[in-house]
């Protein structure tokens, strides 16, 4: 028998990857583009495509696709490490129509024999030639660091597991972004992600107690300031710490209160998307982050069927896969080591 607390962890799992596609898809056609206006009644009709990429109506961009290569390897029994990650991220940026301006930069110093290390020190040299590398890149992809592995059906966690992902979300993010402000985002909503996945509801403050002092307080106001904001009121969302505000903005705007789960609902979920596409500029990937946070505490079964059926996107060279082929990876990368029963996902070629 399943134990109904595993069960309801591992729909919010599947929940966080999968909202992650729903913002990024739902997002995409009004990329770059001022605020808008739009409203997601949550029917297939919300899925219109287009855009400056002219993407497929329901097709996921990059904010997903970089998830992907994570899950395989905590999913697969062929045993991936951190390096085969970044190999497939460089490998997929060679063709990719989208994909971050810094992430491709970073990848493209990379070879067919560079290492997880190398992804980082090229990160560093980018940061030091150009100034800047503070992009919300690294925040798009961090859910799978959050979902969680190899947790009891009793869902607890303590302090030194919390402390693992803290450090998983800030190592991938150093891969290709080298400002630390781009790994304390990634900590603050992989912590989350993997609170809410746990326990069905979010501590903000014990989150952010694994940003280092010296700035925490900083982030404290910000998500504050966020909180009761409007996700327009943060305009450089290309940048990590408004596209994390914005998001943070967004789904308290669509009714969700991270620390009770009574609002984690299907409309919350639904009306935080639209909150979140609402702000302008990059729309997909601040409805990507919005989505991994919201499914972490909305679940799965929060997503409209309309929504199911049509969205699909890149999973490896060749393959297409539908929401559901992404929920199924999300879960057998959730179990780890047991990813033959879940997906189609023995079959991807990265090049």
């Amino acid at each position: 028998m399943t134990d109904p607390a595993s069960a309801a962890q591992h729909r919010r799992a599947a929940g966080a990857i999968m909202g992650a596609a729903c913002g990024d898809a739902l997002g995409a056609p009004y990329e770059f583009h001022p605020p808008a206006n739009i409203t997601l009644p949550g029917t297939e009709d919300d899925l219109v495509g287009g855009g400056d990429l002219n993407w497929a109506p329901g097709e996921w961009t990059d904010d997903t696709a970089m998830m992907i290569p994570e899950l395989v390897r905590r999913a697969s029994a062929r045993n991936w490490n951190s390096n085969e990650v970044v190999q497939a991220w460089r490998q997929w940026a060679l063709k990719a129509k989208d994909a971050g301006n810094q992430t491709r930069a970073v990848l493209g110093m990379l070879g067919p024999d560079s290492t997880n290390d190398d992804a980082a020190r090229a990160a560093r040299a980018h940061h030091e030639a150009t100034g800047r590398s503070g992009g919300n890149g690294s925040l798009m992809r961090t859910a799978p660091w959050g979902i969680g592995w190899g947790i009891a059906p009793s869902g607890l966690i303590n302090p030194e597991r919390a402390l693992a992902y803290a450090l998983s979300a800030r190592e991938q993010s150093s891969w290709t972004h080298f400002d630390p402000e781009t790994g304390d985002a990634c900590v603050l909503w992989s912590v989350m992600i993997h609170q809410a996945v746990t326990y069905g509801a979010a501590n903000p403050d014990a989150a952010l107690n694994h940003i280092p002092g010296e700035r925490r307080e900083t982030w404290r106001a910000r998500l504050a300031e966020a909180a009761s904001g409007r996700p327009q009121d943060f305009p450089k969302n290309g940048w990590v710490v408004h596209a994390l505000q914005a998001a943070w903005s967004a789904l308290h705007r669509g009714g969700i209160d991270v620390t009770d789960p009574a609002t984690a609902t299907p409309q919350a979920f639904r009306l935080s998307l639209q909150e979140a596409i609402n702000s302008g500029g990059d729309t997909d990937t601040v409805a990507a982050i919005t989505g991994a946070l919201a499914g972490a505490l909305c679940g799965a079964d929060a997503i409209p069927l309309g929504w199911q059926r049509r969205i699909h996107g890149w999973g490896g060279e060749g393959v297409v896969w539908s929401l559901t082929d992404l929920g199924k990876l999300a879960l057998a990368a959730r179990r780890y080591g047991s990813g033959d029963q879940y997906g189609p996902f023995d079959d991807i070629r990265w090049e």
